[in-house]
């Protein structure tokens, strides 16, 4: 449906603001029944599906050698968090580790994926 190409293929969730509001407003379905359809596809509301993505999104970034050197300020931000805490709790929720911890990780991961003396 047109609902959910608007929070998955649009990529809506990574507007901080995004809501329920905004979604019906995109949609022109009413807010209650877009909870309704939310809840019946995914069985979460709107809120814990944008943090899924958003993780997802995190995970990509964090293991992007582009974002390698970013801070996590910039990344919690771009993934359409609001809040640092909120990103850290979350992504610890679904990951196991911090952020910054598997941020670490994935570039020593890289390091020695890259080390031309590794045999």
């Amino acid at each position: 449906t047109h609902t959910l190409k608007v929070i998955v293929d649009e990529k809506a969730y990574l507007d901080s603001k995004f809501n329920l509001k905004k979604l019906s407003q995109i949609t022109n379905i009413k807010t209650n029944h877009l909870s309704e359809i939310i809840n019946n596809y995914w069985g979460k509301s709107l809120n814990e599906v944008c943090n899924n993505y958003r993780i997802e999104h995190s995970v990509q970034l964090l293991a992007n050698s582009e974002y390698r050197n970013k801070i996590i300020f910039t990344i919690y931000q771009d993934c359409g968090f609001s809040s640092k805490s909120t990103f850290y709790k979350i992504f610890k929720q679904h990951i196991g580790v911090s952020p910054a911890l598997y941020k670490r990780k994935t570039s020593l991961a890289h390091i020695f994926e890259n080390n031309p003396y590794n045999s």
